[in-house]
């Protein structure tokens, strides 16, 4: 009973901060951003915290980066 009420509690505390902020909520599909997809499907696969930097970024992350800077679609197979 407790959580539901310190999730309510933050609910309404979220709402009333984005009272005073323009924005915008959209959904965009998996293979719309790619990049995004394969690392939180990766982090689910992980046992335990990586930190990705330019030196060692996977080769199957890399291409999705370069089709993305191509603005080239990524097709899943």
């Amino acid at each position: 009973m407790l959580l539901i009420l310190f999730i309510g509690i933050r609910i309404l505390r979220m709402t009333f901060l984005l009272i005073f902020l323009n924005f915008t909520i959209s959904h965009v599909h998996r293979e719309g951003n790619a990049c995004a997809d394969w690392l939180a499907n990766l982090g689910c696969n992980l046992e335990f915290f990586t930190n990705f930097t330019c030196l060692n970024l996977l080769n199957m992350l890399k291409g999705l980066i370069s089709l993305d800077k191509m603005v080239l679609p990524y097709v899943r197979i």
